[in-house]
């Protein structure tokens, strides 16, 4: 793919454009070259795509000798198609995410086959669409996970999609994280582990699905482990649960 005056098969032969390499970092045009700041990685030009057409904002103040205004000219370069939009990462983050909120299966699969959108790119409040998606939308997950979503990706306050599933019920998703990677023994900020959520809630399907898988001696900063919520919880059928899950546990240790 040709782009007049800048780098020629942007996907193969790595160079600087020299159009652009000594322009500010901020004013530089995502996509035209191979330049770090030209071209991100997880936004690469697809190849046997139409001619690019750029459009600008451009702004000027005129300056004139008598009337005393200076002229200065900028260039904001806004957006660069190429038959399909090259999304900047903050529009590709919140594009995304929105259509994983919603469960929009085929804008996800879109953003991601063909704007070529990296899965785990963030929007504007620093999240990624693994993060915020339909939890009980399984084929969400799937196309994001098999895209190379990070399945153990944690917020600020050390929450994974793993504690999402568990909080919300849906067994499937949990199953198709877990199938991907999640780990189910990955705490958060309060020491809190996906099975300790789902005892809480009172997914019982959940619990049974997660406690083979579990550390059930892990205990939150509070020094409760899976049993302890559990009894607190006053759900005697997890409680017998968990009980034969660490007697099988010990018994196959001690084998």
């Amino acid at each position: 793919m040709n782009v007049p005056g800048c780098c020629t098969n942007l996907l193969k032969s790595p160079a600087v454009c020299t159009l652009h390499s000594d322009w500010p970092e901020a004013q530089l045009p995502w996509g035209y070259c191979s330049n770090r700041a030209c071209a991100p990685p997880f936004l690469p030009y697809m190849e046997n795509e139409p001619q690019l057409t750029v459009d600008t904002s451009v702004k000027e103040q005129s300056k004139d000798a008598e009337q005393g205004r200076e002229k200065t000219t900028t260039i904001d370069i806004r957006r660069i198609t190429a038959g399909t939009m090259v999304l900047r990462e903050s529009d590709a983050g919140n594009r995304l995410t929105t259509a994983a909120a919603r469960g929009d299966t085929a804008e996800v699969r879109k953003l991601l086959e063909e704007s070529r959108v990296h899965p785990d790119t963030r929007n504007e409040f620093g999240k990624t669409a693994l993060q915020v998606m339909m939890m009980g939308n399984t084929n969400v997950a799937y196309l994001l996970l098999e895209s190379g979503a990070d399945p153990n990706i944690q917020d600020r306050f050390g929450i994974a999609p793993a504690h999402d599933a568990a909080r919300t019920g849906f067994l499937d998703t949990l199953h198709v994280l877990v199938d991907y990677g999640a780990s189910v023994n990955i705490a958060d900020q309060s020491g809190t582990l996906p099975i300790h959520i789902a005892i809480r809630e009172g997914y019982r399907d959940v619990v049974e699905f997660l406690a083979p898988r579990s550390n059930l001696g892990h205990q939150d900063t509070r020094g409760d482990t899976a049993l302890d919520i559990a009894e607190a919880s006053c759900t005697p059928d997890m409680v017998e649960l968990l009980k034969r899950q660490l007697e099988s546990s010990l018994a196959y240790k001690f084998q």
